[in-house]
């Protein structure tokens, strides 16, 4: 048993270390073809285009942790940053009304929670449905069109500006957030759970656990993740923008699979290190004045790839060959 952890710590270092070699190799590419990319400057501002993409994606590992897809919380984020842009609007401080846009999206996650965990609906059906629901909800404030009132004297550009000891705030945020889900996911019993579910929902079931309410939780938790998001995003365009989060879908998902990619599971310090190959690749295109549609293909290629060593057993492999190695150097000492 002990033989077997140490196995299993060691792999999970050594798959660590080759993909620290590629997201290091990635980089200095980068900085070959263009001088600079490695700056102090640089650096941050890669970190804070990273920020949203790596927040979003933490908030859907509690859903996939589960064993469930969530295909509605980049539309569940335009409604939440509508209303928390309409709170401004209205003439409310910036606190409130990011809190009122959490909230309104964390209904449509609860709403998710209970169509699928407690009735068992189909979930990227019925998540996508819920999820148009919410798009179309989004353009009841403004009819469709952008959101400026109050934006500029309401203070929110000025807190997405904030930096804490040199460090962007949307940057310190995302971190505090990852900090919090390892501590869940990973140091606590309700973790275990989350985990528990997604491998056997039948037998954690049976082992006590509340089946349902950790699946409606997931949804609540990716939900208003999902408008914490566009409310960052938001406040950098100071204005309210009905699309500011449509774009998520496939980023996020990519930093998850690639993390799954690396520890065959979905986890938060996977999803992290997802989002910062995603944000690399992202940064470096943007430097290099390549078109967007360049890196919605290496984004795809990415989710492609990471899906498909996701599902290869390499450990199996190696004892495989291992097995085949030592029969066939038995059959030579014969």
């Amino acid at each position: 048993m002990m033989a077997d952890r140490g196995r299993s710590i060691s792999s999970e270092w050594l798959t660590l270390a080759i993909f620290g070699a590629l997201q290091i190799g990635i980089m200095c590419v980068f900085a070959l073809l263009r001088p600079g990319f490695l700056s102090v400057n640089n650096i941050l501002g890669l970190l804070n285009l990273t920020a949203p993409m790596a927040l979003v994606g933490l908030g859907l590992t509690f859903v996939a942790v589960t064993g469930y897809a969530d295909m509605s919380f980049h539309f569940v984020s335009c409604f939440g940053g509508m209303t928390m842009s309409y709170m401004i609007a209205l003439g409310l401080g910036p606190i409130p009304a990011i809190l009122i846009g959490c909230a309104a999206g964390g209904v449509f996650g609860l709403i998710n929670g209970f169509m699928v965990g407690k009735f068992k609906l189909p979930d990227m059906v019925a998540t996508l449905g819920l999820g148009a629901v919410a798009f179309g909800m989004a353009y009841l404030y403004s009819g469709g069109q952008q959101i400026y009132e109050h934006f500029s004297d309401s203070g929110i550009k000025q807190l997405y500006k904030a930096r804490l000891a040199g460090v962007p705030l949307p940057v310190v945020l995302t971190a505090v957030a990852y900090v919090i889900g390892f501590v869940v996911l990973n140091r606590s019993t309700i973790g275990r759970r989350f985990y528990a579910i997604g491998s056997n929902a039948t037998a954690a079931r049976f082992s006590g656990v509340r089946v349902e309410r950790y699946v409606i939780a997931a949804f609540v938790i990716c939900a208003v993740v999902a408008c914490m998001t566009n409310i960052i995003r938001t406040a950098s365009l100071s204005k309210g923008e009905i699309e500011a989060g449509l774009d998520w879908l496939m980023p996020a998902y990519s930093a998850v699979f690639v993390g799954v990619s690396v520890f065959k599971k979905p986890t938060v310090l996977g999803t992290l290190l997802g989002a910062l190959l995603i944000g690399t690749v992202q940064s470096g295109f943007l430097m290099l004045a390549k078109p967007m549609y360049v890196m919605e293909i290496v984004m795809g290629v990415l989710l492609i790839v990471s899906i498909v060593v996701s599902r290869i057993d390499f450990k199996e492999i190696i004892r495989k060959r291992r097995l085949r190695a030592e029969l066939a150097a038995g059959g030579g000492e014969s």
